[in-house]
């Protein structure tokens, strides 16, 4: 299929740490979406430099706590998400700041993903 499943672009580049964004586009939702998104995660988070030097050690995200479905992806992707930050985003609907889960995503989490897969038979 030549449609494309998700979009993610990086900003905010601060040392070795991103911020990423990104959207899985609703004809993907569900099980299939998760390899793609550990394909791209992993992808970025291992890109190095003409020296071979890794470029990221951590890519970082917000979700607003409103979107659990979002955060939960999240999770299935391999990120991790134990923080809320109070009025961290905000709603141009509704004009007020809402709450934001800080997601992340580091080497080390990759590895767990990729030993993992290893380990079931997967590529």
């Amino acid at each position: 299929d030549d449609e494309p499943a998700i979009a993610l672009w990086l900003n905010n580049f601060q040392g070795k740490s991103v911020q990423m964004h990104w959207t899985c586009f609703s004809k993907f939702w569900g099980r299939g979406s998760v390899p793609i998104m550990q394909y791209a995660l992993d992808k970025i988070i291992n890109t190095t430099n003409n020296e071979g030097e890794f470029v990221w050690d951590v890519l970082i995200g917000l979700i607003p706590v409103s979107n659990p479905r979002a955060i939960q992806f999240a999770r299935n992707c391999g990120a991790w998400s134990d923080v809320t930050i109070p009025h961290a985003l905000f709603d141009s609907r509704s004009s007020r700041s809402v709450d934001a889960a800080l997601i992340y995503f580091t080497r080390e989490l990759n590895e767990k993903i990729q030993t993992s897969k290893k380990r079931r038979g997967e590529t």
